[in-house]
């Protein structure tokens, strides 16, 4: 079956969304999300 000819709700999400071609950053975990995010705010600033 075509990608095309597939209902949205059942496409494949590396399909929709690619994250392998996002240049990410930074990649910080969920578990620690409030000390790893005033981390990533803090070098952003310097870097401002």
């Amino acid at each position: 079956m075509n990608l095309k000819d597939m209902d949205i709700h059942w496409r494949p999400q590396t399909h929709m969304c690619i994250p392998c071609h996002v240049n990410y950053t930074y990649i910080i975990r969920f578990d620690n999300l409030v000390k790893e995010s005033n981390e990533v705010l803090g070098w952003i600033q310097q870097e401002q």
